[in-house]
């Protein structure tokens, strides 16, 4: 008996904005509204972790072999997904977590300057496709090679996150057309919570909104991210001396008015949150602003800047007595998540344990998964997999709460589990390598095999700023880590035949 699974066009769940989704079959709902601005901040290499499992594995686009095989074999472009253009794909993208799955194949193949547009044909809604990592741009012109699906499977499946958590992560590899993802001067304050909700304070006023108590008009695009000792005393300024030594030099610069916010963490906040450290507005009887805090047990935190009068132009480069700001990526992000690689984009390998039957004439589908025996799991895509970094102490675990769903008819997967990316005791590494030669110090594992003992050269290697910034709050014991040990060399034990008497 095969339990049939229809799938809303779409529903709403408080905390699941930008993008953090998840249908019926899976315990959580699609996106609501247009096409949201996920994927990227400010530098597009930094990305958010945010495309749900279903929207990986039940999407329309990715429904069944011949369909995944037109998506490969055209253009990621306009002219493919124009309604009638090539088959059914125009008219599959109804489906929002189509949608969404298309977002993040854009952000991952194509560069900041392509993008494509398309138009629902059901309700005549627009919708912008824009690039960010441009991993394989060359899929705008023409067919995606077999080098560009791998690499853009391998950063969908860093970008998965099973709980509808917003996380940013820096995606660290190597490109089929040579080089490797660099590592920014700076990172990006992120302008959602951790359960995707936009900040308040990164939205337009709706008028000349004035001082820094205001919940709107900062500028996401001019807030970075800083690192400091828990605990240690910190002044970020923006042309104003320390507020305790108002004779001492200025610390940053500024022009026009600007207004200062401190959050702790890596996202933005508003006015009077627990997680707000300082605010300023003309210290010292200057026009410019400093703040003092003390540094949060993070040991990171967010500066935000705006003008004073919320539609003012303002310039501003604060900077910081006691912290590293604005630190680099490399500073920012330093826990190796794990690597994961493969092809999704292979349609012969996906399971035929999940089908799916859309109806042209409403846009929608239903999803049909056949019951497994016992506890086994279906992996929809055979040809996906992920390896962890040996510092997890509970590595496996680990991947399989990020990879995996209950659904009412079956546990479904996106990927297998291979093991440790690197030696971990007696277990062997799955990759050849844990830092690339592309980019010297990024800690990308390269060269990494699957269970069949197969190499994929193009993983994707998730690094993470804290060990549970990807599980949720009733599941803490999944990031414990614990100190990587080299690997003893192993001692032969030559047995000895006693001699006959």
């Amino acid at each position: 008996m095969r339990e049939q699974l229809r799938l809303p066009p779409r529903c709403t769940r408080s905390g699941v904005a930008l993008g953090a989704a998840l249908s019926a079959l899976l315990t959580g709902c699609a996106i609501d509204g247009d096409l949201p601005p996920v994927g990227t901040d400010a530098r597009e290499q930094i990305m958010l972790n945010q495309i749900m499992l279903n929207q990986i594995m039940l999407n329309g686009l990715m429904a069944m072999p011949d369909t995944i095989d037109a998506v490969v074999s055209h253009p990621l472009a306009a002219s493919t997904y124009e309604a009638g253009a090539v088959g059914d794909l125009g008219y599959r993208l109804h489906d929002p977590d189509a949608r969404m799955f298309l977002t993040y194949v854009a952000r991952c193949a194509l560069s900041p300057d392509q993008a494509f547009a398309w138009t629902d044909p059901y309700d005549d809604a627009d919708y912008e496709f824009r690039g960010a990592l441009g991993l394989c741009p060359e899929w705008h012109t023409g067919p995606a090679s077999t080098a560009c699906q791998h690499i853009v499977s391998s950063c969908l499946l860093a970008s998965n996150n099973a709980h509808g958590l917003s996380v940013m992560y820096s995606p660290r590899a190597e490109l089929p057309s040579g080089g490797g993802i660099p590592l920014g001067p700076r990172v990006p304050a992120k302008p959602t919570t951790r359960d995707g909700e936009p900040i308040a304070s990164f939205e337009p006023c709706g008028g000349a909104e004035v001082g820094a108590a205001r919940d709107c008009g900062w500028r996401a695009d001019a807030s970075w991210i800083g690192r400091c000792t828990p605990g240690a005393a910190v002044v970020v300024g923006a042309g104003a001396p320390p507020p305790d030594a108002c004779a001492a030099a200025p610390v940053g610069a500024a022009a026009g008015e600007p207004v200062l916010r401190i959050c702790a963490g890596l996202a933005g906040c508003n006015h009077g949150s627990a997680d707000m450290l300082a605010e300023a507005d003309g210290t010292c009887g200057t026009g410019f602003p400093s703040a003092a805090f003390t540094c949060p047990a993070s040991g990171t935190f967010a500066v935000l800047v705006g003008p004073r009068v919320a539609e003012d132009g303002v310039w501003a480069e604060p900077a910081a007595i006691g912290a590293l700001f604005p630190a680099p990526e490399a500073a920012v992000f330093t826990v190796r998540e794990g690597a994961f690689y493969g092809n999704l984009f292979d349609g012969a390998s996906r399971t035929a344990d999940v089908t799916y039957a859309f109806d042209a004439s409403t846009g929608t589908g239903t999803w049909t998964v056949a019951p497994t025996s016992g506890a086994a799991p279906i992996y929809v895509y055979e040809n996906m997999w992920a390896c962890y970094d040996p510092g997890w102490t509970f590595g496996d675990a680990y991947l399989h709460d990020r990879l995996c769903a209950i659904g009412a008819a079956a546990e479904l997967c996106a990927a297998r589990v291979v093991g440790p990316c690197a030696p971990r005791g007696w277990q062997p590494g799955a990759c050849a390598t844990g830092d690339g030669p592309a980019v010297a110090g990024d800690r990308d594992f390269q060269d990494c095999r699957d269970r069949n003992h197969d190499v994929w050269p193009w993983p994707v290697t998730s690094v993470l700023n804290g060990a549970c910034d990807a599980v949720p709050r009733d599941r803490q014991w999944l990031c414990d880590r614990r100190p990587v040990r080299p690997r003893l060399p192993v001692r032969r034990v030559v047995s000895r035949r006693r001699s006959p008497r």
